[in-house]
């Protein structure tokens, strides 16, 4: 995860995470566990704000942006471990083109 990307709502970098990672561990991974075994996710968590980037200097239309969306990177560690969770399965199911692509999409974004 780049380290300066755009924060979410909560507005804490990845770097955050990165550098105080012996201090945060215990908490993150208890917080993927609850989540894997079936606790429900707080809602700010899942909390996302699409925001337009422009493209270009002169600004006319909606097609001169780049949606973004910026979610708070508690959320993407846990859409990173749900998705190595089902890697291994996208071989044994029938998923569809467009399916794979987001589980691809996913699992290297």
């Amino acid at each position: 995860m780049e380290p300066l990307k755009a924060p979410g709502l909560d507005e804490i970098h990845a770097m955050f995470y990165q550098k105080n990672w012996e201090i945060v561990r215990e908490s993150v991974c208890n917080f993927v566990r609850q989540s894997f075994s079936g606790d429900r996710i707080p809602m700010d968590v899942n909390r996302t704000s699409i925001v337009l980037i422009p493209k270009i200097k002169e600004l006319e239309n909606f097609v001169h942006f780049r949606p973004i969306s910026l979610c708070p990177v508690i959320y993407k560690v846990l859409t990173k471990c749900i998705v190595n969770r089902l890697k291994p399965l996208s071989t044994c199911l029938d998923i569809s083109d467009s399916c794979e692509f987001c589980v691809e999409a996913m699992y290297n974004g």
